[in-house]
């Protein structure tokens, strides 16, 4: 299976950021450790989250601690888009990411793959899980679609500079994932 769950919600899309990591754990791991892993990090991470949370902070909304990088629980402005245990994660949501706030606009997750306001994006985010000679081939990838010409002209720059830093955070949260799965699979985890 290869993004079956992620085809069906965006399918078209005009940035990606993909990557991957192979697991000496067996996929049941893996799938548990994306369901519990907490990351919270680097510094040079975390400080960019807290940046890019500084507009929210200014404007009075309450920010408390810095909320970690992934935590499947805690990811709120995340709509859960589908899932195949053990397969496949999708995670979505909908803004106008170039806007310093980020123009969250929270939408029921069965509509996510029909939205089609011109004034906004959609992000789906996916895991899929492979199981290959050495354990589990785990891969991320964050798909992004402009809904129309306007969005994605102001989307463009934004993505020019979060890019490198988005697929920084991408693999420090494999890396954790993988930190996870592996422990759990070790004698006395």
């Amino acid at each position: 299976m290869a993004w079956e769950i992620l085809e069906r919600n965006l399918p078209r899309y005009d940035f990606v950021e993909r990557h991957q990591r192979l697991i000496a754990a067996p996929p049941t791991d893996v799938w548990h450790a994306i369901q519990t892993a907490r990351v919270t990090g680097s510094l040079v991470t975390r400080s960019a989250v807290a940046l890019r949370m500084l507009p929210a902070r200014l404007s009075g909304r309450t920010v408390s601690e810095p909320a970690p990088l992934y935590d499947l629980s805690g990811m709120k402005n995340f709509l859960r888009l589908g899932q195949a245990p053990e397969s496949e994660l999708v995670l979505g949501m909908v803004g106008q990411f170039w806007l310093p706030k980020g123009g969250l606009h929270p939408i029921p997750s069965e509509t996510f793959p029909d939205f089609a306001d011109s004034d906004f994006a959609k992000l789906a985010w996916g895991f899929d899980l492979e199981t290959t000679g050495r354990g589990t081939r785990l891969r991320t990838e964050t798909r992004i679609q402009c809904l129309s010409p306007d969005s994605k002209r102001r989307l463009r720059p934004y993505w020019m500079v979060i890019r490198p830093i988005s697929g920084l955070i991408r693999r420090e949260i494999l890396a954790g994932i993988a930190k996870v799965a592996i422990a759990r699979g070790s004698p006395g985890a």
